[in-house]
């Protein structure tokens, strides 16, 4: 088959190519030191906002600039993924046009929490005073939710959550009971503790639901904490926090207003996606109102400035303008379309 993506987006090519860098805490990262033409990161794996600044730098807190400094925290969306270089990210055209000159904190398939500790990671790093903290989250989250096969327990789902909850399971099993895990695999059961015949009882029990092992979490209270958290650490910081819904095209385009290549790109995707992913989108799509309600009561309740992505894009729309690479990710002009936007509310 071929590949429309990389026909249309060759830059995505690159993309596909950038490795995770396995770490604690955030559990996984952008790779370090990565160099193209398309995308460069630092020694810890942040974007830097154009390629002089990989060469002349370590470190995308080494970058100099005259203006005030800003945070740009999310995921693949401020990381930049689907920009065809570091200049045409969110946060390089807000540092280019606005009065602000802006870190990129993005995290490919980060959680929201994901995000809270990746800037506490990098905290003492910032060392000169931060004025705005933009934050462009939340659309991992929903979908994460919407899809069960991620673990829904507390803190969270997180991408890679099933195996790194096995491989760490898996450390403290006797020989004896990794043998039974082995003979009686995902019966999401917990193998340290089972005893044999409640383990023969599970494997004949046509109701499988996941037995979890802590507390089952919701949408609404993870939505909730992050954002409370980043209220706390934006009054610390003496720094205004601005929240930004990012952009999904089943919230802000109807199939009609597709573009040719978005129309081919969604063909060529839904071809290689299993059905259940593409259920897991319709759903989020349904909620509309419902998850953008959440996202507004919590900042509302704390004090954050909450604006949504999708209402200038739909706001803008006219002549069928290619704006999407899949479902979230943003060809140059879309992050073009949202830098501008994002400047007129700072």
């Amino acid at each position: 088959m071929k590949n429309i993506l990389y026909k249309y987006c060759p830059q995505m090519k690159t993309y596909d190519s950038i490795s995770y860098n396995w770490i604690q805490n955030l559990m996984f990262m952008n790779n370090p030191n990565y160099r193209s033409s398309v995308c460069n990161t630092d020694m810890y794996g942040l974007r830097f906002n154009t390629k002089d600044n990989a060469k002349l730098s370590n470190s995308i807190f080494d970058q100099v600039s005259d203006k005030d400094r800003a945070l740009m925290i999310g995921s693949s969306t401020t990381f930049g993924v689907g920009s065809t270089n570091d200049k045409k990210t969110i946060p390089s055209i807000l540092s280019e046009n606005s009065n602000y000159f802006f870190y990129n904190l993005g995290g490919r398939a980060f959680n929201g929490f994901q995000e809270i500790i990746l800037y506490q990671l990098f905290a003492n790093k910032i060392k000169q005073n931060i004025k705005k903290i933009v934050l462009l989250s939340g659309m991992n989250d929903v979908y994460m939710f919407s899809n069960k096969n991620f673990i829904h327990q507390f803190p969270g789902p997180f991408y890679y959550n099933k195996t790194f909850l096995n491989k760490m399971n898996d450390t403290n099993l006797s020989f004896k009971r990794k043998i039974l895990k082995f003979l009686f695999p995902n019966l999401n059961v917990d193998y340290r503790n089972i005893q044999f015949k409640e383990l023969i009882n599970n494997f004949f029990t046509k109701d499988k639901k996941e037995k979890l092992l802590n507390p089952d979490t919701t949408l609404e209270e993870v939505i909730n904490r992050n954002i409370y958290i980043w209220s706390l650490l934006s009054k610390s910081l003496n720094a205004e926090i601005i929240f930004f819904l990012p952009p999904f095209i089943d919230w802000c385009k109807n199939k009609s207003e597709y573009s040719s290549e978005e129309k081919d790109i969604e063909k060529f995707i839904s071809r290689r996606t299993n059905f259940e992913d593409f259920e897991n989108f319709n759903k989020i799509s349904d909620q509309k109102i419902i998850i953008k309600s959440l996202f507004k009561k919590y900042c509302e309740k704390y004090e954050i400035k909450f604006f949504d992505c999708n209402d200038i894009i739909e706001e803008k729309m006219n002549n069928n303008k290619w704006l999407f690479i899949g479902k979230t990710h943003l060809t140059d002009y879309g992050n073009n379309l949202i830098g501008e936007y994002i400047k007129t509310k700072l």
